[in-house]
């Protein structure tokens, strides 16, 4: 494996490394052996991020919304560069999200809240500790909340419902001076 197969590996997986190991296990460890530095990675990381922009931005790609949201918070995580800057454009990628169908919009409000136990890994908590946006994020989502569920999908809006308001809660707590 070269670099540009190394940048191609890291970049299939949206850098996320856990999953580059889980799901190639032999293509990884050649990865690995490359030793890249975190400054290259962060560069594709960069990369990664304006990318998931760009498709934001596409009116055609809007059955993914939720999807490509969900990867940008990822991706945002992992970063170790200053993103307020892609916060706020996240936010404004987010204002235009009320006319979404309802699987994009649960999706969207399940990455705000994060997927694991606690929330750390939503996109709320990343807004709260990593900018100074969450007055602006809440804004936002309070009337992307508000929306006739079908009943399918009752129990995953709800639960997202409620860990919106613990990410929220969680944010502000866990906040450090930005």
């Amino acid at each position: 494996m070269d670099i540009l197969e190394a940048k191609a590996f890291f970049k299939e997986y949206n850098g996320l490394e856990f999953h580059m190991c889980h799901d190639d296990t032999r293509k990884y460890q050649e990865y690995r052996s490359l030793h890249i530095t975190e400054i290259s990675k962060n560069r594709w990381r960069r990369e990664i991020i304006e990318e998931i922009f760009a498709q934001l931005e596409k009116k055609e790609n809007q059955a993914e919304y939720g999807v490509l949201i969900g990867n940008l918070i990822e991706v945002l995580q992992k970063t170790r560069d200053p993103i307020e800057d892609d916060i706020i454009h996240m936010i404004s990628c987010l204002q235009g999200a009320s006319h979404l169908d309802e699987k994009n919009k649960i999706r969207i409000l399940e990455h705000m809240a994060g997927h694991g136990q606690g929330t750390n890994d939503g996109g709320i908590y990343l807004v709260c500790t990593r900018s100074r946006k969450e007055e602006e994020l809440r804004q936002l989502l309070e009337p992307m909340i508000r929306f006739e569920c079908s009943s399918g999908n009752q129990e995953r809006y709800h639960r997202a419902l409620q860990k919106i308001k613990k990410a929220f809660q969680d944010g502000r707590r866990e906040r450090t001076d930005i």
